[in-house]
């Protein structure tokens, strides 16, 4: 950039809580950096002895950010890694296959009884909304939608 030179910002605001009742199981969805938003609820935040199931959507095992803070966090988590390779010992592999309605209820065959977050880029979220339709909601408020 050079002085004078005019830049377009945008910001997404909002606070993210997760549900009052802590009884409430928990399914967050975090495509690649889409973690960042979760990190402050798992890392001796709010999710404490809540049942959780982190779904991490990444390329690449490398790509796969805050991995030791998810570890000490002690939550169930799942890794979908497109190139194939293997997640961390503590992760669920969920294997290079998209995700889609019938691969969500396959890994969490309880998620109709969830509450649903999904938090990552904006292309992210638009892509996993589909997976959302294919499993069971009968309120239609399966997705509360984050993005960063």
């Amino acid at each position: 950039m050079e002085a004078g030179d005019e830049l377009t910002a945008t910001t997404v605001g909002g606070d993210f809580v997760l549900p009052r009742n802590p009884g409430a199981p928990v399914l967050l969805i975090a495509a690649g950096i889409g973690i960042t938003p979760y990190l402050g609820q798992l890392s001796g935040g709010s999710a404490g002895d809540r049942d959780v199931v982190l779904l991490y959507l990444a390329r690449t095992a490398g790509e796969l950010a805050y991995a030791e803070e998810l570890e000490r966090a002690g939550v169930r988590t799942i890794a979908r890694l497109s190139d194939g390779s293997s997640p961390p010992a503590f992760m669920q592999d969920a294997g290079a296959a998209r995700i889609d309605g019938a691969a969500l209820k396959e890994l969490v065959p309880d998620i109709a009884g969830r509450d649903v977050y999904v938090s990552g880029s904006p292309a992210s979220v638009r892509s996993l909304r589909p997976a959302g339709r294919g499993t069971p909601d009968p309120c239609g408020l399966l997705f509360r939608v984050l993005r960063c």
